[in-house]
């Protein structure tokens, strides 16, 4: 098996924040989903374990780990006999050390699937950012609907009247 989980939690809390009703916009909704997500306990994957493959968008060599850092990404098995890979689950890839070799993900697939997971397939969705901070687990790198009151762009914009505009002179010749 490619992952290995740091902790166990029950499958029925573990999956219900994948439920399609989240997506309705209500407030109340993404906030109970971001903070299921928040307590699953995240797989620990072994970077070249499992390959990356980008779906939609063309992503530069070597730039591949910085562009499926926080993406949703499909769980893949290995292809049948027509080539087709089934589906096996999704997951968001919390994070990835580079440096480590590791890759961190948090699903809701019961780990008898994820034993048969060999590829991760990356697309275009992304989560709401109301899901990236629930109300339990405040990341100190995420803010939204905020300016900070300091910094650049946070205060008024001071007039300079003592810039003098450039004056635009044009030359005519005489002749």
């Amino acid at each position: 098996a490619h992952l290995c989980q740091a902790a166990s939690e029950p499958a029925q809390h573990s999956r219900s924040w994948l439920q399609p009703d989240f997506a309705d916009g209500d407030a109340r909704l993404l906030s109970s989903a971001a903070n299921l997500l928040a307590e699953l306990p995240p797989y620990r994957v072994t970077l070249p374990a499992l390959p990356l493959r980008f779906l939609h968008n063309a992503v530069p060599k070597g730039e591949e780990y910085v562009a499926a850092n926080a993406a949703l990404a499909g769980l893949m098995g290995e292809a049948d006999a027509s080539g087709c890979c089934p589906c096996l689950g999704v997951a968001l890839i919390r994070s990835i050390d580079v440096a480590a070799g590791v890759m961190h993900l948090l699903t809701p697939t019961p780990p008898a699937k994820l034993a048969s997971v060999v590829e991760l397939h990356v697309g275009s969705l992304e989560l709401p950012p109301q899901m990236l901070q629930s109300e339990r687990y405040i990341s100190p790198y995420c803010s939204f609907f905020c300016m900070p009151s300091e910094g650049t762009g946070a205060g008024r914009t001071r007039s300079r009247n003592n810039l003098k505009r450039a004056a635009h002179h044009t030359t005519s010749s005489a002749g």
